[in-house]
């Protein structure tokens, strides 16, 4: 089974006994709800979908987390609007951020590079022609 079939809701009980207790312990619903709800809170949020990793006798769930600051950067400033970028368009290049942000193109290749290794970007191509989608 893969993440995909969990956010449906697909699983299957891998410890009896303790899914018997926390069925008595009223801390289940549903078998599989929780994935769905898990998935689909961090897609209203806009995150990273959590990474899920299964093995024959386990499941590992990594869950990213948003980054935190005190008060606005300049950084964070900037990636709101490359991300806002797609609002009009499925791919950017580095010349549609060089120019709706007036970045120089050393300052836009590092903010989307920045983007891509956070997981919000995948770059489509190679050198002058490379585009950036959104991860969905």
């Amino acid at each position: 089974m893969d993440g995909h079939s969990l956010k449906l809701g697909l699983t299957y009980i891998r410890n009896n006994a303790i899914c018997k207790v926390f069925r008595e312990a009223e801390y289940i619903e549903k078998l599989g709800s929780g994935f769905i709800t898990l998935f689909k809170s961090y897609e209203k949020r806009g995150l990273r979908p959590p990474q899920v990793i299964e093995g024959e006798n386990f499941i590992k769930c990594i869950l990213p987390r948003p980054l935190f600051s005190d008060k606005p950067t300049k950084t964070d400033e900037d990636t709101k609007k490359i991300m806002d970028l797609f609002e009009v368009a499925e791919e950017i290049s580095i010349f549609d951020v060089m120019k709706s942000l007036c970045l120089s193109r050393p300052t836009a290749g590092r903010r989307i590079v920045e983007l891509v290794n956070q997981g919000f970007l995948e770059s489509v191509g190679q050198g002058r022609t490379t585009r950036y989608r959104k991860v969905i």
